[in-house]
């Protein structure tokens, strides 16, 4: 967890550069892409008389290029740290993921141990009555199993035939796969064979090797 704890941190720092640095790119754009209007507004309040259209802005040509150069590192630094950001939740996700999984496996065998003993436990239940005449009491343990084996096998076949069943489709599936590569192997070696029917007999056995 301490890993995450760092994630966290490391997050919460990303999120913060991002908001310094947002407000700097925008600084930077507004220099360069309305220098010569802020230059125009103000001969135009301060001089009615003068031509606003010759007005020249303050920064020079070669200041406007630098100044884009630093726009576009601005954006590529903005965009980098989006996508640390997002690495860094997805991880913290995968993390928190494979925690629950490994709970839920834990609590997947505990119940897999439940519905095993359940019926044995309920069966121990019924036997431990303290009735006054009850035959069965007098059996003996072979009793017990011959009744709580059954019990246990049905009741496990009951609560488990869906794990069953995806079990069943998944060697199902295998075995489809299976069949089908080797039928595939079956035509790649037919195939040579068909093209050139006077092939040695040593050459398709080293095919089929």
């Amino acid at each position: 967890m301490s890993t995450v704890h760092q994630m966290h941190i490391l997050s919460g720092d990303l999120t913060l550069h991002k908001r310094t640095l947002a407000p700097i790119r925008v600084l930077i754009y507004g220099l360069r892409r309305y220098d010569l209007d802020r230059v125009k507004a103000l001969v135009s309040s301060s001089d009615p008389s003068a031509d606003p259209e010759k007005a020249k802005g303050y920064l020079s040509h070669q200041s406007k290029v630098y100044l884009a150069d630093v726009n576009d590192h601005m954006d590529y630094i903005l965009e980098s740290m989006d996508m640390f950001g997002t690495i860094s939740e997805n991880l913290i996700s995968y993390t928190f993921n494979s925690i629950s999984y490994q709970t839920n496996e834990a609590m997947r065998r505990l119940s897999l141990a439940t519905i095993i003993f359940f019926p044995l436990t309920f069966l121990t239940g019924y036997f431990g009555m303290n009735f006054h005449r009850f035959s069965a009491t007098n059996m003996s343990d072979a009793f017990f199993w011959a009744i709580g084996i059954p019990l246990v096998f049905v009741f496990v076949l009951v609560w488990s035939w869906s794990d069953l069943s995806r079990i069943a489709h998944v060697i199902k599936k295998q075995t489809a796969e299976k069949q089908y590569q080797q039928a595939r192997s079956f035509v790649a070696i037919a195939q040579p064979q068909e093209s050139n029917p006077h092939m040695p007999a040593s050459d398709v056995a080293s095919l089929c090797a």
